[in-house]
């Protein structure tokens, strides 16, 4: 995860020396709190495990001018952690009394992230519209502490921790507007969807061992709407993650697989603009 990490803040820098040559029409810094879920789900469509609550996060935001005020090209780097209530239920245990037995435990999180948009902006009298697309990079740990449930019968049996550490790729596709009201003051929006090209979940210490998922990908939504009054910008965000079921890993007498997942962030955000 360390590793990850630092590839995220090379990133971030590369991402911001070709800004602070030329170009640059903002760049500032946020910190953000919110409510966040992550549900898993059955083929039928049963959840069979939510994650609930706050998550807080920080980063740094650049705009750069690349093409006569036009051609825009945005840039984000955000660090991320929460500790969340887990409710799910059992699995993989070699007795049938403890399988698909309701559990309770904490699941920690911590992870980053980094997105690159380029977008032309239509500057009118009234404001701007800018159609973009973009790519992104998310990684994070997802590690559930071990806790104790109980059998049918009253019997109290231990259930294991689980370690995953994720990997995503994804495209967005969206489109940014601005609406001045007076010389300092503007709303701005953003909003659009976007897919993952690759997602992995390394799964550690399960019944089978180590396991490398790979989940499906599926369309999720992103929206911002804030206020701009001069060098603040509060707003309202939300952003989603969908996978689809992953194929199923064949380790001896054990199938695994990630069920369908689904993330929810619903928040404020509070950014300073230096430039």
């Amino acid at each position: 995860m360390i590793n990850h990490i630092a590839i995220t803040a090379l990133a971030a820098l590369l991402m911001a020396s070709p800004c602070l040559a030329g170009g640059l029409e903002e760049i500032s810094a946020y910190g953000y709190g919110g409510y966040f879920s992550w549900q898993e789900y059955t083929n039928a469509g049963s959840r069979v495990v939510r994650e609930s609550g706050p998550i807080f996060g920080a980063g740094a935001a650049a705009r750069v001018d690349l093409l006569q005020r036009s051609l825009i090209l945005h840039g984000k780097a955000e660090l991320f952690g929460t500790v969340v209530d887990y409710a799910g239920q059992t699995q993989a245990s070699s007795d049938p009394a403890e399988n698909n037995r309701p559990a309770d435990s904490d699941t920690r999180y911590f992870g980053g992230k980094i997105e690159g948009d380029l977008g032309w902006r239509f500057a009118f009298s009234g404001g701007s519209l800018e159609p973009f697309f973009g790519i992104g990079y998310r990684t994070w740990l997802r590690d559930i502490a071990s806790s104790t449930a109980t059998t049918e019968t009253g019997r109290r049996f231990a259930v294991g921790s689980a370690t995953e550490y994720w990997d995503t790729i994804y495209t967005r596709y969206g489109l940014k507007g601005e609406l001045p009201f007076g010389n300092e003051t503007a709303l701005f929006l953003e909003a659009g969807a976007k897919y993952p090209l690759y997602t992995r979940n390394r799964a550690e210490d399960t019944s089978a061992g180590d396991v490398t998922l790979e989940p499906r990908s599926d369309w999720s939504a992103f929206a911002e709407l804030g206020i701009r009054h001069k060098a603040f910008r509060p707003a309202l965000f939300y952003e989603g993650f969908r996978f689809r079921r992953s194929p199923v890993e064949q380790r001896g007498i054990y199938q695994i697989h990630q069920p369908q997942s689904n993330s929810d962030i619903v928040g404020i955000s509070f950014a300073y603009s230096f430039h």
